[in-house]
């Protein structure tokens, strides 16, 4: 379908609510396009009601006092609902949608100026935040980011255009092979082993000696005789519960999919490195060995940039390139900041040199205190012109488990969550750290994950995928979609191949052999 706009607006608000179109056609797959007439619009942004408003059009109200990106003080945003106001506002925009008649809907509520403050980023920079900028969902002011409002919205929209306009069918569907929504289950590798190595207590040793810091060097030493005290002896990685791979591995072939490790290759006893990186040696032979050994199954591994890298104009690609070494050569395709430690002040540049580091895709739009969407989408996010699409996060562990529920608890508070984005045929983004695996961790978060995810494995309709197919999957979706606007022929999409375990590829392989067999 090919939506009729008319914007009877201002022209230094233009761009911006053209930005907000694309996102809400992205989210309902269709295209626009610009009409200069109300009388043939389907639907209208403007201050008025038109005197030839279709019957069968959709207006959206255009509040002045409310500033679009862009604008004269549009970054102040004062006159805009802010916290729990502003996923009322939301609300009240979706109900003005789903009133059925035959005569044009009202939206009494600029839907599109909500829209561009959630979107551009400004909303989330005005609730509470901390130290690394990420805005805290459980606190006043960011109560909005509990709720995927801007996904919200746009299903009202689909659900209104489908009343009133016949070609809505004609859609770019949201997700491949008929899913009606996806899960995509990713690690971050902060704590590989039970407790740092004594390869990495030397590396910090090494380094505060050669930095004439005898007082930090015995720290090191204090700090490695302390844990080696607490936890006795290292362990192989096959006795460390931390270590894993193998589990996440199982769990994911159970689903018929696969997941993605993010991989730190910078640690805190590197010479300018921030005292919160990773405290190990992604090039320590036992764990290339492991991650090589997730590469060949199909699985994803990604950098988990270092917290400078987004102050290091090079740091990105220099990080990228250690890793694909790590990997043998493999290419690195997506990126997940530690401690979600993206430039929280300007975070577009940071995705304009990820863009040129050559990534495909960035996930780090992620919350602390519970399930959040920074962006108001439960899909993905194109941010600009020669940047990384958002792969944004819907869940991390700590987001249920830091406030110590019992395992029930946490188990709901999963289901919910994923009960919630599915509704909304959205792709719920799960960040369960590596050593989750451990069930004596964080109030036992990985065992609550294993049964939650109960919900997924009775369902065949949700794609479980890596971030990288999703990322490749969404800019093929989203050429497709520009495509409508230059065809009148309706586009079929290209299946796109649903991840599968190789336990159940050689499953497969072995029926088609027997068939043949038979003939």
């Amino acid at each position: 379908m090919i939506l009729q706009v008319r914007l009877d607006i201002g022209l230094d608000e233009v761009t911006a609510a053209r930005n907000v179109l694309e996102v809400l056609c992205d989210g309902l797959g269709i295209a626009s396009r610009e009409v200069e007439t109300t009388a043939e619009a389907d639907l209208i942004y403007s201050r008025r009601r038109p005197h030839d408003l279709p019957t069968r059009a959709i207006w959206i109200r255009r509040d002045p006092t409310w500033k679009l990106t862009g604008q004269a003080g549009a970054a102040a945003s004062a006159a805009l609902p802010a916290g729990a106001a502003l996923a009322e506002a939301f609300s009240l925009a979706r109900r003005d949608l789903l009133q059925f008649s035959d005569t044009a809907a009202l939206v009494r509520t600029d839907a599109i100026a909500l829209t561009d403050h959630v979107v551009s980023g400004r909303a989330g920079r005005l609730a509470n935040r901390n130290a690394f900028g990420i805005p805290r969902v459980s606190e006043e002011g960011g109560e909005w980011m509990g709720r995927a409002v801007v996904s919200e919205l746009i299903e009202a929209l689909a659900t209104s255009i489908a009343f009133r306009f016949s070609g809505f069918q004609d859609r770019i569907e949201r997700w491949p092979t008929g899913a009606s929504a996806a899960l995509l289950l990713t690690h971050d590798v902060d704590r590989p082993n039970r407790r740092p190595t004594a390869a990495y207590y030397r590396q910090r040793i090494a380094r505060d000696l050669a930095d004439r810091a005898p007082k930090a060097a015995l720290r090191a030493m204090a700090g490695w005789a302390r844990t080696r005290a607490q936890f006795g002896p290292e362990m192989s990685p096959a006795e460390d519960p931390n270590f894993g791979f193998d589990y996440w591995r199982s769990l994911e072939r159970g689903l018929g999919g696969r997941g993605c490790f993010y991989v730190a290759v910078r640690s805190s006893a590197e010479r300018g490195a921030h005292p919160a990186d990773v405290a190990y040696d992604a090039s320590d032979p036992e764990m290339t060995a492991a991650l090589r050994k997730m590469i060949e199954a199909g699985w994803e591994v990604g950098l988990h940039a270092s917290i400078h890298a987004a102050a290091d104009p090079g740091r990105f690609a220099e990080e990228k390139s250690r890793l694909e070494k790590i990997l043998g050569g493999h290419r690195v395709r997506g990126v997940r900041h530690h401690y979600w430690a993206l430039d929280a002040a300007n975070p577009d540049e940071t995705w304009k040199r990820q863009w040129q580091a050559g990534f495909a895709y960035d996930s780090s739009l992620g919350t602390n205190d519970g399930p959040g969407f920074r962006r108001g989408l439960a899909w993905p996010l194109a941010t600009g012109k020669g940047q990384v699409l958002q792969v944004p996060p819907t869940l991390m562990d700590g987001g249920v488990f830091y406030a110590k529920p019992t395992p029930a608890e946490g188990e709901s508070a999963i289901r919910r969550h994923l009960t919630s984005v599915f509704a909304l045929g959205g792709a719920a983004v799960l960040d369960w750290h590596l050593e989750q695996s451990n069930p004596e961790r964080l109030s036992g978060a990985g065992p609550a994950l294993e049964e939650a995810l109960s919900l997924v494995r009775s369902r065949s309709d949700i794609w479980v995928a890596t971030p990288s197919d999703v990322a490749e999957w969404w800019i093929e979706r989203s050429r497709r979609r520009n495509a409508l606007t230059t065809t009148r022929e309706r586009i079929r999409v290209r299946p796109v191949r649903q991840p599968v375990s190789p336990e159940r590829s050689r499953k497969g392989a072995t029926r088609t052999a027997r068939r043949t067999s038979t003939k």
